[in-house]
C-alpha cells in the first residue's frame, strides 16, 4: 500500500487552478505528482501575500507544526479553494503520536463556525481531508478543475431572450412581478435566475439561493478577486429601461447561502421553494412536502402554493 499515492488521489480530485502547498518543511508533498505546485514552508507562507486558486495545508499538525490555526486564517484570505490534509487520529498508526489528536485539529472547525463555509470531509483511514471554498455566502465546496470546466460555459439563455447581459449570457433582469404576499416561515430555496429573490428575501427566513447555471451563482455572489478567478463580469451594462424586463430593487438582505444546484436535484422537506418560471417537470418532486412559489403556471406572476 502506497500512502502517498492514496493521499494524492484524494487531494488531486479537489484541486482547482493554480496551487500552493504549505508543508512544515520543503521540499515535501505532492510536487513530484504535479510539477506546477508551488511548495513553501510554513514560515515562508505566513510571510507571503501571494494569491492562489487552491492552497493545500499538508499535514501541518501531524508533522509537528503548531501553526495550523494561523495557516488556516492566512490561507482563507489568499485562495478560492482550501484543502487541509491531516493524519486521522482514529487510525492505529498514530495511536502513540502526540501530534495527532482531535484537539490539535479543532482549529479546522473554524471553517464552518467562524467563516460559515460548507466543508467536505473525506476519511479514508490513515489520513483525513477537509475541503471548502472561501467565498461565503457563496458555497462551492465541490469545485475542482473537472467540475469547473464542465459547468462554466453552460447557460439556459436563448438568443432571443431579453433582460440579459448579451456578452456573458446571464440574466441581470427579471420578467416577474414583485411578490405581493407574506412569505412562509422557515427555509426558502430561491432559484437565482434574474434575481427576484434579492428584493423579496426577508431576514427572518433562512434564505438559500440556488441555480443550475454556475455563472448565475457567481454573478449574484458578492464580487471580489476570488469570484473573478472563476469568471470576470466586465462590461456589464444594466439597462434600467427594458419594457418587458425590470431591474430588481435590492433590499440589501444577504442570503445565508448561494449554491450551484439544479432544481431537479434539490432535495428538501418542510421548506418553501421559489421556482421562478422553471417548468414544473423540474420541480414536481418537491410539491408534496414543500410550499412552492410558482411563476410558471401564471407566467411572470408569483403565487404561493401551500403544501
Amino acid at each position: 500500500m502506497n500512502h502517498h499515492n492514496d493521499a494524492w488521489t484524494i487531494v488531486q480530485s479537489h484541486i482547482f487552478g493554480s496551487v500552493c502547498e504549505v508543508a512544515r518543511t520543503t521540499p515535501w508533498g505532492f510536487k513530484e505528482d504535479m510539477e506546477e505546485i508551488h511548495n513553501v514552508s510554513v514560515n515562508e507562507f505566513l510571510k507571503s501575500d501571494s494569491r492562489y486558486d487552491t492552497i493545500i495545508l499538508h499535514i501541518l499538525s501531524g508533522e509537528g507544526s503548531v501553526y495550523l490555526k494561523e495557516c488556516i486564517k492566512h490561507a482563507y484570505d489568499l485562495c478560492v479553494k482550501l484543502i487541509v490534509l491531516e493524519h486521522n487520529p482514529n487510525h492505529k498508526d498514530w495511536e502513540y503520536d502526540t501530534n495527532v489528536t482531535w484537539d490539535r485539529l479543532s482549529y479546522i472547525e473554524q471553517l464552518e463556525k467562524v467563516y460559515g463555509e460548507k466543508v467536505i470531509k473525506e476519511d479514508w483511514g490513515r489520513n483525513i481531508l477537509y475541503a471548502c471554498t472561501t467565498m461565503a455566502p457563496f458555497h462551492l465546496p465541490q469545485l475542482n478543475n473537472k467540475y469547473y470546466n464542465k459547468h462554466i460555459n453552460e447557460s439556459y439563455v436563448r438568443p432571443h431572450d431579453e433582460g440579459i447581459d448579451k456578452k456573458h449570457l446571464i440574466y441581470t433582469h427579471t420578467s416577474e412581478s414583485p411578490i405581493d404576499f407574506e412569505l412562509p416561515e422557515g427555509t426558502i430555496y430561491w432559484v437565482a435566475g434574474g434575481g427576484l429573490a434579492f428584493e423579496a428575501m426577508e431576514s427572518s427566513n433562512n434564505n438559500i439561493l440556488i441555480d443550475s447555471v454556475l455563472r448565475q451563482c457567481i454573478y449574484w455572489s458578492k464580487q471580489s478577486w476570488k469570484t473573478d478567478r472563476l469568471y470576470t463580469f466586465e462590461g456589464i451594462k444594466i439597462d434600467e429601461d427594458y419594457k418587458q424586463w425590470r431591474v430588481i430593487k435590492h433590499n440589501n438582505i444577504q442570503p445565508d447561502s448561494i449554491q450551484h444546484i439544479p432544481l431537479q436535484d434539490l432535495k428538501c422537506k418542510d421548506s418553501t421553494v421559489y421556482v421562478s418560471t422553471v417548468h414544473k417537470n423540474y420541480w414536481k418532486h418537491l410539491v408534496p412536502n414543500n410550499n412552492i412559489i410558482d411563476a410558471w403556471t401564471e407566467r411572470d406572476k408569483p403565487c404561493l402554493i401551500k403544501k
